[in-house]
């Protein structure tokens, strides 16, 4: 009874986190975090990239406003959330708003792009594929510092009235634009831009010649493929690095010259 009595019984939540830092852990997200958003002030106790790993879990598991993300950690093993009890204790809004601040000052194109080329040939993705469509945000408010304004040296979003999709029109909104590869679905490239914008044309990453296409068809808006060839792919004008536009492509090429069913 003495030795039995020196067992100490301790539970832990674990939820599907062993599963999601699996797949973390294949794509190599917490090296690639490490390389873009580093933390190079010693003082900083906790590093910028454990700060946006433990953010991210949370939302793939919990949900819950960044104000609660220690209280929502500590219900679970720390180590699920890539800390031990050090860390843990380290661990406040504030500092994981400071790893927002570093994220939006970061390369974020680059950072998505190292992911998504990681994760094609990790898993062996094939992206000869995309499918490419674009929705509205709309948001309640004025938003009134939401204009599009420059922010240490990048422009962000401009919250505004537009053509809705959600048929709105008395809603300020944003556009989301999302790209994701016809093998299984997983995302390639997301832009989020301004509210009074409608896309003309497609958006595709031109990063996809690292796994050697030449060729590419889009779906785009759910309608039409679209073909693409890599080799001819420009840049936009518009400040938005890893992707370029391609123009809509007619019914009769589409159908006559390409072969490609219409949806």
């Amino acid at each position: 009874m003495s030795g039995a009595a020196s067992f100490k019984l301790v539970t832990e939540r674990l939820g599907p986190l062993p599963l999601v830092n699996h797949f973390l852990a294949r794509m190599g997200l917490e090296d690639i975090l490490e390389r873009h958003v580093p933390t190079e002030d010693r003082r900083v106790r906790l590093p910028y990239a454990a700060s946006l790993g433990v953010l991210l879990r949370s939302i793939i598991v919990e949900r819950e406003p960044i104000y609660r993300q220690q209280e929502t950690v500590a219900t679970f093993a720390p180590k699920m959330f890539g800390l031990d009890a050090r860390t843990l204790s380290r661990l406040s809004d504030d500092r994981i708003g400071r790893g927002l601040d570093r994220l939006f000052d970061a390369d974020r194109a680059a950072l998505l792009t190292d992911v998504v080329i990681a994760v094609g040939k990790r898993f062996g993705v094939g992206f000869a594929q995309l499918h490419n469509d674009s929705t509205t945000i709309r948001l309640s408010g004025q938003y009134r510092g939401a204009t599009g304004r420059r922010v240490r040296g990048k422009r962000a979003a401009l919250i505004t009235y537009g053509y809705s999709k959600d048929h709105r029109p008395d809603l300020k909104q944003l556009l989301f634009s999302l790209t994701t590869s016809a093998d299984g679905g997983v995302p390639v490239q997301f832009r989020c831009a301004d509210g009074k914008g409608y896309k003309k044309g497609v958006h595709v990453p031109y990063y996809v010649s690292a796994f050697g296409h030449d060729l590419l068809e889009v779906l785009h808006d759910g309608r039409e493929h679209v073909p693409v060839d890599v080799r001819k792919l420009q840049p936009l004008s518009m400040p938005c690095p890893g992707l370029c536009r391609v123009g809509r492509t007619p019914r009769a090429m589409a159908e006559v010259g390409y072969g490609w069913a219409l949806y």
